[in-house]
């Protein structure tokens, strides 16, 4: 094993929440963290999954 992490979609989509600050400062830290000793990895489907959350409009649901 190669003591490498794979940070999920979430991690990276709570970095840029700014409605819970407290998910927000701990995926800062823990990316940061990750990142400085080199074992965090990210997927080409985790980038397009955050990509598409964060940029997608919000849709506003219609009465049923």
């Amino acid at each position: 094993m190669n003591g490498r992490i794979l940070l999920d979609t979430n991690i990276l989509v709570y970095i840029y929440d700014p409605l819970d600050t407290a998910k927000q400062e701990r995926a800062i830290a823990l990316t940061d963290q990750l990142i400085r000793s080199g074992r965090a990895v990210i997927s080409t489907q985790v980038l397009g999954e955050f990509f598409m959350a964060t940029t997608r409009t919000r849709r506003r649901r219609s009465p049923s």
